[in-house]
């Protein structure tokens, strides 16, 4: 099972307390409160550290009290990594949907020409499915 983190804008850091034990409280930009688990209590001086506005990555956990699920922040790191692959992945260059599709009907075109003129050319059978395939499909997109 995957692990399951929030990336997250820190807007501040409090000191909490969870059963008589000091703990820290992470409030994000949108208000959202996060309890900083113990195994991350090495970490709180660095977190702590962090200004406001710092992207962060939590990584979550639970444990079960008393039949409850409780979720807590197993591990806090900056997120300027993850948040470079997210930029990165949306400057990527991607391929023009609008052109594949004009390249696509100009073929679809060109085969129903041809079996058009079949008794002078011979379209091959996988060419002529793709075709039908594509008709089918776009029909059924344009009756939705």
């Amino acid at each position: 099972m995957a692990e399951k983190f929030n990336v997250v804008v820190i807007d501040r850091i409090e000191d909490d307390e969870w059963e008589g034990e000091p703990r820290l409280k992470l409030v994000d930009k949108s208000g959202t409160e996060w309890k900083l688990g113990k195994p991350i209590i090495p970490k709180y001086d660095w977190v702590r550290s962090l200004p406001s506005g710092t992207a962060v990555k939590l990584t979550m956990a639970k444990f079960t009290k008393n039949g409850q699920e409780i979720e807590y922040v197993k591990d806090v790191e900056q997120a300027l990594g993850l948040l470079a692959d997210k930029v990165a992945e949306k400057l990527a260059p991607v391929k023009n949907l609008k052109d594949i599709s004009i390249e696509a009907q100009v073929a679809v075109k060109a085969v129903v020409d041809l079996l058009c003129c079949e008794e002078s050319v011979t379209v091959p059978d996988d060419i002529k499915d793709m075709t039908f395939e594509w008709i089918r499909k776009a029909l059924g997109e344009a009756t939705k």
